[in-house]
């Protein structure tokens, strides 16, 4: 997969959780959901934590935080390379490799 469509519209966040807007892969042959999961910095992606709801909590409300997205590992397919969102807890907007 390639990159991902551009999303205009804001996350809803609370004070402990956000609600990211999907991802939508512009190439999925697989058919593959996509995960996220939350990192407090833009450079480790996260190691657990991945799913595929898209509301994500147990946030601390006086720390910074990163959603990153992947592509789901399904029969025939691994799981996607991951990407960060480019603005913290803001937009996601990413490119799938």
């Amino acid at each position: 997969m390639k990159e991902t469509t551009q999303q205009s519209k804001k996350n809803k966040k609370t004070a402990t959780s956000i609600t990211v807007n999907a991802a939508v892969a512009a190439t999925n042959p697989g058919s593959q959901s996509i995960e996220y999961a939350i990192g407090t910095n833009g450079t480790t992606a996260p190691t657990t934590g991945w799913q595929t709801g898209l509301t994500l909590s147990g946030l601390s409300p006086s720390a910074d935080y990163y959603v990153w997205a992947r592509t789901a590992a399904q029969t025939g397919y691994d799981a996607g390379t991951v990407v960060v969102s480019y603005d913290s807890l803001l937009l996601i907007s990413n490119a799938f490799s």
